[in-house]
């Protein structure tokens, strides 16, 4: 109710600001008024045809009606206009990967990264289309570009040590998750991997009982925390 608030006041005052209209789009996404959204971004896209937020709004419209075709068709006549706007190209990217047209997918990602070498989403939907095609190799390198990128890379490392365990290899997935903690103490991912990975090879159990607690305390609904936790409980023989 505070954002509609705020967000009227500026329609009123700025009634041709395309980003206005796109962030009323969203609110009413976010309300579920559908078609309030609709009419809202489209208007935004009469006022500034590349505004991004308005152009990913009806892609996510389009694609919850089913309307797949309409949805590629409306990337690629923006992308005509502006074959190098990463944000579009990275978007079509997305779009592609949802509806698992893998080719173009790879192929905007690609042409995303190469625009905008910092766009970070890009690199991570590129690693799922290298994941979705087992090209698990190729996957994690998108995963480390995008690590070398950030400040504060819990997301991607995480998916680098996820790829290294794919493959067995378990010391590497053992540094990688590791390193993750050192970001963030708390991560659930990273710590209920790394408890399992201490439990079955050698580690110290006292200190894998301490991740596990930990990644369960963060996810309590989770069955794989929980299974991780028991575990670690059985084989420190607390039955109970």
């Amino acid at each position: 109710a505070q954002a509609e608030s705020v967000l009227n006041e500026l329609r009123a005052a700025l009634p041709q600001a395309a980003t206005v209209h796109s962030q009323i789009g969203l609110l009413h996404l976010g309300k579920r008024e559908t078609a309030k959204a609709m009419a809202a971004f489209l208007r935004a896209l009469e006022l500034d045809p590349m505004e991004i937020d308005a152009v990913h709004g009806v892609i996510t419209l389009d694609l919850a009606a089913g309307r797949q075709a309409e949805a590629l068709g409306r990337l690629r006549t923006l992308i005509d206009k502006a074959p190098g706007n990463a944000g579009l190209l990275a978007l079509a990217g997305r779009t592609n990967l949802v509806i698992a047209n893998l080719d173009d997918a790879e192929k905007l990602l690609t042409r995303a990264i190469q625009a905008d070498p910092n766009g970070l989403e890009a690199y991570s939907d590129l690693g799922q289309v290298h994941l979705r095609r087992g090209r698990i190799d190729e996957a994690r390198r998108t995963f480390e570009r995008r690590v070398e990128r950030e400040a504060r890379p819990v997301a991607s490392l995480t998916m680098v040590a996820l790829t290294y365990q794919m493959q067995n290899r378990t010391d590497e997935a053992r540094r990688a998750f590791e390193r993750v903690l050192t970001y963030d103490p708390k991560a659930p991912v990273a710590a209920n991997n790394l408890a399992w990975i201490y439990a079955e090879n050698g580690g110290n159990l006292d200190v894998a009982l301490q991740l596990a607690q930990a990644a369960h305390a963060a996810t309590p609904d989770s069955a794989d925390t929980a299974d991780t936790l028991g575990w670690i409980y059985l084989k420190k023989e607390l039955f109970p």
